[in-house]
């Protein structure tokens, strides 16, 4: 006896056709899309080792500048309590 798939509406086309060729959904939808979303979305598709190295580098970037703002918050209340 062979199982039927209860839900015949379902495109299985579509699935196939969306693992192996993902633009084929993105391209109806990538018109409306603002335009931050496009250039994140690309920047997403370049290879693993760029965006790890890029968000690394922004993560980076991001802690050293509020380190930099603490040190001189604590700078500015330091001078001001001993004069």
């Amino acid at each position: 006896m062979v199982a039927k798939h209860k839900n015949t509406r379902y495109n299985w086309h579509m699935e196939s056709t969306s693992k192996h060729n993902p633009s084929v959904l993105r391209e109806s939808t990538s018109k409306h899309d603002p335009p931050l979303a496009r250039v994140y979305e690309w920047f997403l598709e370049l290879p693993v080792p760029i965006v790890l190295a890029v968000m690394w580098l922004a993560g980076t970037a991001l802690i050293s500048v509020c380190g930099l703002a603490l040190y001189s918050l604590l700078l500015v209340v330091a001078t001001e309590g001993s004069g």
